[in-house]
């Protein structure tokens, strides 16, 4: 298995409105139980694991800040060079082609489109009002359920447009 994830809104709660990512705010902004779960992703399932994200220099600075402040590597045994960085969220696919991903779990419906037809598994990740041809994810303990089922997900992924 080889697993994208994104950072804001999956990793971490989504920023509110126009404040900037706080890294200082340590583990309160972690979506419960990311760290433990892609812990077990990396370390029980051999799962590689990549962390795609759009974000402006400052938030990438930041990012890197929080990852070190709440020792995501040394919990998850995440690989740092796995960490990768876009100014756009369509860029997202220009980064996964080259590392053949298997799963891709996003909050955004509009990355998760672009990567329609090159990662076969796709999951919005805590948007209960995405459209119904994507498989939903609302938790971290869901998105664990989903990669260890027999499926992998591959039951709701996204068609192909």
């Amino acid at each position: 298995m080889k697993i994208g994830i994104d950072f804001g809104g999956v990793i971490v709660k989504p920023a509110d409105g126009d404040s900037p990512f706080d890294p200082d705010m340590g583990q309160s902004i972690e979506q419960t139980g990311a760290i433990e779960s892609i812990s077990k992703l990396i370390k029980s399932l051999n799962a590689e694991v990549w962390i795609i994200s759009k974000a402006s220099k400052s938030t990438q600075i930041a990012t890197r800040s929080w990852l070190s402040k709440v020792g995501f590597y040394q919990e998850t045994g995440f690989i740092a060079s796995n960490l990768l960085f876009c100014s756009k969220r369509t860029e997202k696919r220009i980064l996964c082609e080259p590392l053949g991903l298997t799963h891709f779990i996003d909050d955004s419906e509009e990355v998760l489109d672009v990567l329609t037809g090159l990662i076969p598994n796709l999951f919005i990740f805590g948007n209960e009002n995405a459209r119904e041809d994507l498989a939903r994810v609302v938790s971290w303990q869901q998105v664990l359920e989903k990669l260890t089922s027999k499926g992998n997900g591959r039951e709701k992924s996204a068609p192909m447009r």
